[in-house]
């Protein structure tokens, strides 16, 4: 049982496959994929971690936003060269630039700290449409 899930999708969970995607950290996942956020569903998951923990990259390609976004704060958007994006949202300092070429489990971000503690952002998009990133994860 996944909370949020609409429907069920197959994936393969071989950690040494570079296709698949890993946890960008370690943490409790505290909102779920379409929670209700002042009003508005998440497109993502939001992972409550220390501040200053390392976030990784979920999957190897080119970093293509690397900067403040309005409603993410600091925030990195790989694209996976396959239709995939994912998103990191919500970090403190950020460790990579645009146009970075990266491997899976790169150092991207650190986590920051909000007025309401330290979370990570994370989101992945297929086609420009969100997934539910629980689907992708081992």
């Amino acid at each position: 049982f996944i909370p949020g899930a609409l429907s069920k999708k197959d994936i393969k969970l071989d950690a040494a496959d570079t296709n698949e995607f890993i946890w960008p950290v370690k943490g409790r996942v505290v909102q779920y994929f379409h929670d209700t956020k002042d009003g508005e569903p998440t497109n993502g998951i939001r992972i409550q971690v220390d501040e200053g923990q390392v976030v990784k990259s979920s999957r190897g390609g080119e970093v293509v936003f690397a900067d403040r976004l309005t409603g993410y704060g600091e925030t990195v958007i790989i694209d996976h060269r396959d239709s995939y994006y994912s998103v990191y949202g919500e970090n403190g300092k950020l460790l990579v630039q645009l146009g970075d070429e990266i491997s899976q489990n790169k150092d991207i971000a650190y986590a920051g700290k909000g007025k309401n503690g330290s979370y990570t952002y994370f989101e992945i998009r297929k086609n420009s449409k969100e997934e539910n990133p629980l689907y992708y994860l081992p």
